[in-house]
């Protein structure tokens, strides 16, 4: 760059490395003051500990998101408080310095990760003059806040097309062609609903062969996640009881209550635990149209109202059985799902291009942070502003 010269330092020499304390004692939903932790404010305090600018990096749990503070705050035992020696380094270089810190060399390869004052205060950190650090800050400041305009446009657009296809999928569940409502009908009129097996190795006998089960936490909007399945014991009866067929809809009984799949194909050798409940036809049905039904109920607020105000939400076998879904003759309902499948099919092709935009644009943003408070690019020099360039990088990607 023209304004040289930078220096080479370790980031102990240019900051203090401070450590937080447990905030117990002043504690105070009302209080003025933040309390930060690892992974950003989380509680309020009636009292300060540390009163500047500078950069939060975590201790244990999140330690790869720093982040910028000014003012009077509290800082927890889980992170420490970055603070930049005024007469070297200015505080916004160093946010956007530590943005490229490479956590994961550091970090500890535990449940937990966790990183050390003598890990942060190591790393080599290249210095310009602090006049040069400011024009650095001004610039980042300016392009990045573009970047992140688009960034915030695109994440928009994301969440009006999931909104546009909800709206779509609950005119096509709920309302008739000329605007009346469906007839309904309890769901146990269509299933039989059955809870998982339990687990629980002091109450029962640990008999049968060891086979991997799904529960709550593999069941996401997207499928049945496989990474984590865990394994216990099921009898030759335990295994018809708790089987997987095709057409079976497993629908989350606590927690993410309402949560669904419908499994498209027999799953052998794998069962379900007492945090899912099983939906099984009685009926001929198209079995997806259900579970968009749940869905829809899901996404309304019905199933909160049913589960009533517990620290964890459940959905009761017998409150489940007696939601009132659509009554639809056969025809109407491969319609419905025809539909219904072509018009999640667009959205979701539509999102994933939203989505590979919105990956771009954060690589570029952080490119753009680290070629500038590297010396790689002079930013003194008259350049083409980062959000254009990526706006026709976009539009070659789509």
């Amino acid at each position: 760059m023209s304004f040289q010269p930078w220096r080479s330092t370790r980031l102990s020499r240019t900051t203090s490395i401070r450590s937080g304390r447990d905030f117990a004692e002043v504690a105070a939903p009302d209080g003025d003051f933040p309390v930060f932790g690892s992974g950003g404010v989380f509680a309020h305090a009636s009292d300060y500990l540390y009163d500047g600018d500078g950069v939060i990096f975590g201790r244990k749990g999140t330690i790869d998101r720093p982040i910028p503070v000014s003012g009077k705050f509290w800082v927890t035992d889980t992170a420490y408080f970055v603070e930049p020696k005024s007469e070297i380094l200015d505080a916004r270089f160093l946010a956007y310095w530590s943005l490229r810190f490479p956590f994961e060399f550091y970090s500890t390869d535990t449940a937990l990760p966790s990183i050390t004052r003598t890990d942060i205060g190591s790393e080599q950190i290249q210095i310009p003059p602090l006049s040069t650090q400011r024009v650095i800050a001004d610039y980042l400041d300016h392009e990045t806040a573009e970047i992140d305009a688009l960034i915030g446009d695109f994440t928009a657009l994301h969440t009006t097309l999931e909104e546009r296809w909800r709206s779509q999928r609950d005119n096509l569940l709920w309302n008739r062609p000329d605007g009346s409502g469906q007839k309904l009908a309890p769901l146990k009129h269509f299933f039989t609903i059955a809870l998982g097996k339990m687990l629980d190795e002091s109450k029962h006998k640990l008999d049968g062969e060891y086979f991997p089960y799904v529960r709550a936490g593999n069941i996401t909007d997207g499928g049945i996640d496989f990474t984590n399945i865990k394994q216990m014991p099921f009898t030759p009866v335990e295994r018809t009881r708790y089987s997987l067929l095709e057409g079976d809809i497993l629908v989350v009984e606590g927690g993410s209550i309402g949560t669904n799949v419908v499994l498209t194909e027999h799953i052998p050798d794998t069962y379900f635990q007492k945090t899912i409940l099983r939906l099984r036809q009685t009926s001929n049905i198209i079995p997806r149209v259900y579970g968009e039904a749940l869905n829809s109920l899901r996404d309304n607020g019905a199933l909160t109202l049913e589960t009533g105000r517990s620290t964890i939400a459940h959905l009761p076998a017998e409150k489940l059985a007696e939601l009132r879904v659509p009554h639809l003759p056969y025809a109407e309902q491969k319609e419905i799902g025809r539909r219904l499948k072509e018009s999640r099919a667009q959205t979701e092709a539509l999102q994933a291009d939203l989505n590979r935009t919105i990956t771009l644009a954060k690589e570029r943003r952080a490119a753009l942070i680290t070629a500038a408070v590297t010396g790689q690019i002079d930013v003194t020099a008259k350049h083409r502003p980062a959000a254009e360039q990526l706006e026709d990088d976009i539009k070659e990607l789509t």
